[in-house]
């Protein structure tokens, strides 16, 4: 609702009233309850608690004192730029989509091994490698919820449509207009738009006619297209037909040891800037938030408690 002069008392009473409710139900203990009774039949695990936290990130997994899963799902409200649904709708089916993601997580991703293989990336280029995998790793996951639940397909997508609404990794650029993608975010958007939801600002950034989306010189253009783009695309047909997360997660740094070289030659690299969204990824955050911060109690990881190798559906 838009304030003006104009706007009479009563109607704005009623409109502060409705968005009042609207946050009553996003956190209420109803809500919270069928969120993890969905979440506990979908992930088999009926150990696994769901709290909603209405400063929290989107969602996120947390590790419990006694090793038992825990999940916390914002009760903030998320704007629906691409979609029209009755605000109380959307905001049920965005707590059900950003649930259900992080039990997929939780079935089918091995996050104890991308630690591991985290560990070994110099500190400079994590931020750029963490991005990275969860741009794949998303894409991946999300494919096997919905071969497994393909009533989730639609509402999966239109989060994704409305999350990625603008230039999602772009960087607003005051001088030329439009976005500037230095190469770490030239890859993420790639990732997303081929394994999550093709917004089209990959392609437009592809196109050197088009100045909405740009690099921030024809060297780092050059430089994507000859040394990354390929690459990228082999990538993407390589991880999200593999089932298996551990051999997804070798993949995924394999590409990252051959493609972090290029972006550290790149005039702008990003590293910084990716650095500084650590355990806030474009289009859905990060799966694990820091049981230290958030929780200070909590310190068994919660990827122990799972399989090493988790089922794919399909997969024998």
């Amino acid at each position: 609702m838009r304030i003006t002069a104009d706007t009479d008392a009563e109607s704005l009473a009623a409109h502060v009233g409705a968005d009042t409710h609207r946050a009553r139900l996003r956190q209420s203990e109803a809500r919270r309850q069928r969120l993890q009774r969905n979440a506990r039949i979908r992930s088999g695990n009926w150990d696994l608690e769901v709290t909603i936290e209405s400063d929290a990130p989107p969602a996120a997994i947390v590790p419990t004192a006694d090793g038992a899963p825990e999940l916390v799902v914002s009760g903030r409200e998320v704007p629906q730029p691409a979609t029209d649904y009755d605000d109380r709708e959307w905001d049920l089916l965005v707590q059900k989509a950003l649930t259900m993601h992080e039990v997929g997580h939780l079935r089918y991703s091995d996050h104890d091994d991308f630690a591991r293989r985290l560990d070994e990336v110099p500190d400079a280029a994590r931020g750029v490698a963490s991005q990275v995998w969860n741009a794949f790793e998303d894409g991946a996951v999300e494919t096997a919820i919905q071969d497994r639940w393909p009533n989730y397909r639609t509402l999966l997508r239109q989060l994704r449509a409305n999350l990625l609404d603008e230039a999602g990794p772009g960087i607003p650029d005051p001088r030329r207009g439009g976005y500037v993608f230095p190469l770490a975010h030239a890859i993420v958007c790639g990732v997303l738009d081929a394994t999550s939801y093709d917004s089209g600002t990959y392609e437009r950034l592809l196109d050197p006619d088009d100045e909405t989306m740009h690099f921030v010189d024809e060297a780092d253009r050059s430089l994507f297209e000859d040394e990354i783009r390929d690459r990228l695309e082999e990538a993407v047909t390589d991880v999200m037909t593999e089932p298996n997360a551990v051999e997804r997660n070798r993949l995924v740094f394999e590409f990252l040891e051959a493609v972090l070289p290029v972006v550290d030659d790149a005039r702008a690299d990003g590293k910084a800037q990716m650095a500084a969204r650590r355990g806030n990824a474009w289009g859905c955050p990060t799966t694990r938030r820091s049981a230290t911060a958030a929780k200070p109690n909590r310190r068994r990881p919660l990827w122990r408690t799972w399989r090493k190798t988790p089922n794919w559906p399909g997969s024998r």
